[in-house]
């Protein structure tokens, strides 16, 4: 390799056009991996009952905090952009990002922090899971002390557009650090456990954020 000549650069500030991050990572690869549900037939049993007091038709409008909390509500989607707004830049990253892909972005993300909605509920000492319901019932148990110790954030805007128009969902769950497989979308619930034995880390093995490869370039 003594002819190779090149530069290397990278800039981690960089956002990602929500057309170019619906593409790479819900277009361009397999939903499932980017918090997409799978069969919904399979997984919409007994989602109505869930969906009482926070739908209106299709229509989301409010999220039910329960569990092993002191204090169990329910609270418009409003109240808690209220409450607790956040505006950042977060990573979303599929689990399947190959080493020379583009399945990995950064986004001006906008919505509330899960950190408030926990102080609000009180989960009891001895809890130590959380589970995202979507709206179809799908679900995705995290250990509680995971979730705490990220930006964990409740999106309903992406790059400045409502997340239904950028993404295709109501509301979507990111975590910092985190595999997109568990990026719930159109979440409705959200249930602290004191299980008997705490979830398992979502596994960063083979995760490649940030995405580094050669896209362009040539040796001679």
């Amino acid at each position: 390799m003594s002819n190779l000549e090149g530069t290397f650069a990278w800039n981690q500030d960089a956002v990602t056009g929500n057309e170019e991050l619906r593409h790479v990572l819900y277009e361009g690869v397999s939903q499932y991996l980017c918090g997409v549900h799978g069969n919904v037939a399979e997984v919409a049993q007994g989602a109505s009952s869930l969906n009482q007091a926070v739908t209106d038709g299709d229509l989301i409008v409010a999220l039910r905090v329960e569990g092993d909390v002191r204090n169990s509500f329910v609270a418009t989607i409003e109240e808690c952009l209220d409450e607790a707004p956040i505006q950042t830049v977060l990573g979303c990253t599929c689990a399947g990002n190959p080493a020379d892909g583009r399945a990995s972005a950064n986004a001006e993300v906008t919505g509330f922090t899960v950190a408030a909605l926990l102080e609000r509920a009180q989960p009891v000492e001895e809890a130590n899971a959380i589970t995202f319901t979507a709206q179809d019932g799908y679900a995705v148990t995290l250990p509680l002390s995971y979730v705490q110790q990220r930006h964990s954030v409740i999106v309903t805007e992406v790059g400045g557009a409502a997340i239904d128009e950028a993404l295709g969902c109501q509301n979507q769950l990111w975590l910092g650090a985190t595999s997109a497989r568990s990026f719930v979308r159109d979440v409705v619930s959200i249930k602290v456990e004191s299980l008997p034995q705490e979830p398992g880390v979502p596994t960063l093995q083979g995760l490649n954020q940030p995405n580094v490869g050669v896209v362009e370039g040539a040796v001679e």
